[in-house]
């Protein structure tokens, strides 16, 4: 488990005040005013950015937790401070009583920016396991060329235990060819000087 620092929580905070920094933008943002639009754009690149930072701080569980907690307290918070200081809402949204509508559509607001966040860190998830998948199928192709490498010297080891074991047995047969051929010979010697003994028995029989 990656050791978590106290710096990798910057991240989070950041997230946290964009979301609630968004509620003094209005709720009009798809208008003819492009600015509006264009900061409201660089907004969601930045809780983009967090929330790829949180997953490879903070990693995809326990980062997704903190997002997630992230999400509520700043949506929860900026309730309150629409209701603390309704006048001043209600004087940039040009309504004499803020609706509820309008309570929900920047609820809905903060949620989305939040929401821009797990999408950061989602698609920094996906590289992160792109990329292990691809270390992984590089080790498993190492181990295939380490199998492949084993097979061959198996093959070469059979091969020479194999011409080795008929040189041996070839020297064993030629060994035991030797010893029949010695013992055949003392065989031979000995019937010879079997027989020289008769003849010499018959002889000296024959002279007495």
């Amino acid at each position: 488990m990656k050791e978590i620092k106290k710096i990798y929580y910057v991240t989070p905070i950041i997230l946290a005040l964009i979301i609630f920094f968004s509620n003094f933008l209005g709720t009009d943002l798809i208008s003819g005013e492009i600015y509006k639009f264009t900061v409201w754009f660089v907004l969601s690149l930045f809780a983009f950015a967090c929330g790829w930072i949180i997953n490879l701080t903070l990693g995809w569980e326990f980062g997704g937790k903190i997002t997630f907690a992230v999400i509520v307290a700043a949506t929860l918070l900026s309730l309150v401070l629409i209701l603390a200081f309704v006048g001043y809402f209600e004087q940039a949204e040009e309504k004499a009583v803020l609706p509820i509508d309008t309570l929900v559509l920047y609820s809905l607001r903060n949620i989305f920016l939040g929401l821009m966040g797990v999408f950061g860190m989602a698609v920094s998830n996906v590289f992160q396991l792109q990329r292990k998948v691809e270390q992984m199928s590089a080790g498993w192709h190492g181990a295939d060329r380490i199998i492949q490498n084993a097979e061959k010297e198996g093959e070469i080891i059979v091969r020479e235990a194999k011409i080795t074991g008929e040189k041996i047995i070839m020297d064993a047969k030629k060994q035991a060819n030797q010893i029949i051929e010695v013992r055949n010979k003392i065989e031979r010697q000995i019937k010879e000087f079997i027989q020289i003994e008769k003849d010499l028995i018959k002889k000296y029989e024959e002279n007495e």
